[in-house]
């Protein structure tokens, strides 16, 4: 089975990350794309219950793909900030992408991000390139 998964990789003014700690474990904020959803839809909605923030999407920054159970492939947006707009569903909180190493996280977040960092903030360009962090 294919899930398809929307995340949004948003950056404060200090360069850190917000994630989001669900089931004990912090990540970047998304979820599955729900039936009859676009995927930057579903990101946006996402961003919005999770974190009650009302996001502007900037630019795709990567698509991989991750094999546990099922077949998952994520669409990492990039996003600024519009406003708040409600209380979010999970604890959120920013990190500098160093402290995340540390962190109890999925382990993709850590590499995912470090990732990021090298590449250029209008990073997707066309061709893009698919990811396997597993």
């Amino acid at each position: 089975m294919v899930i398809v998964i929307a995340t949004v990789v948003m950056r404060d003014d200090e360069g850190r990350v917000l994630l989001v700690k669900e089931n004990k474990l912090w990540a970047i904020p998304g979820g599955k794309v729900e039936k009859g959803e676009r995927v930057i839809e579903a990101a946006e909605r996402e961003i919005r219950e999770e974190t009650g923030y009302q996001v502007h999407i900037t630019g795709l920054a990567r698509v991989y793909e991750l094999r546990k159970e099922d077949y998952n492939l994520f669409f990492v947006f990039r996003a600024k900030i519009v406003k708040k707009v409600g209380e979010g569903a999970l604890r959120i909180k920013w990190f500098d992408v160093e402290e995340i190493k540390a962190l109890n996280a999925y382990p993709e977040t850590y590499l995912l991000l470090k990732d990021l960092e090298k590449k250029s903030p209008k990073s997707a360009g066309y061709p893009f390139e698919i990811h396997f962090y597993f």
